[in-house]
């Protein structure tokens, strides 16, 4: 496991169970959600679904947040979902974000308008063609990409606007169409 990957996990679960800390972890999410959410166009009237909440799931609850956007959390660790469900219950937002268990690579990504991929998840090449066959067209795909890493051969030939953000452990985010034959 990445050591980036430990450290994230460390401090999401001290989030999760402290959510007065919640609002320090945002200091280093804020600004990326907020350029994510511009670049995908995200509104009150999307259905989100993100790929990897971890046990604190602070994408997922900026997004709606930001937007007022129902979003759906799915992550394959059964111990970050039940944290992640008693934080969002706590926080009174049962009716607005929902959060399950699934893998990423078989989540039926139907019906979502918005699918975020979260930087920790993997196989990211799985999970990407999972959703380009699951997703209805024309959904808008954010992937999280390390800096050091290059983004895959699905991804590019999805490839619409990259989004940069240097100051936190993700360098870029790509907003992806669903279908390749659509990128310009």
């Amino acid at each position: 496991m990445h050591p980036r990957v430990k450290v994230t996990r460390t401090i999401e679960k001290a989030g999760a169970m402290f959510p007065c800390l919640i609002g320090l972890y945002g200091l280093y999410y804020n600004r990326l959600v907020e350029q994510e959410v511009a670049a995908a166009q995200i509104t009150a009237g999307d259905r989100v679904l993100c790929i990897g909440g971890g046990p604190l799931p602070y994408t997922a609850l900026r997004i709606h947040t930001l937007t007022g956007a129902h979003v759906t959390v799915v992550d394959n660790d059964r111990s970050a979902v039940e944290m992640a469900s008693r934080l969002v219950e706590k926080l009174g937002l049962a009716n607005k974000l929902s959060v399950r268990f699934s893998h990423g690579q078989v989540v039926d990504a139907a019906g979502f308008s918005v699918v975020h991929i979260a930087l920790q998840v993997s196989p990211r090449e799985q999970v990407l063609e999972n959703v380009r066959t699951t997703a209805s067209d024309g959904v808008r795909v954010l992937m999280r990409t390390p800096a050091e890493a290059g983004v895959g051969q699905l991804a590019r030939r999805w490839l619409v606007n990259r989004v940069k953000q240097r100051r936190v452990a993700v360098d870029t985010t790509f907003v992806l169409r669903s279908k390749p034959e659509v990128v310009l």
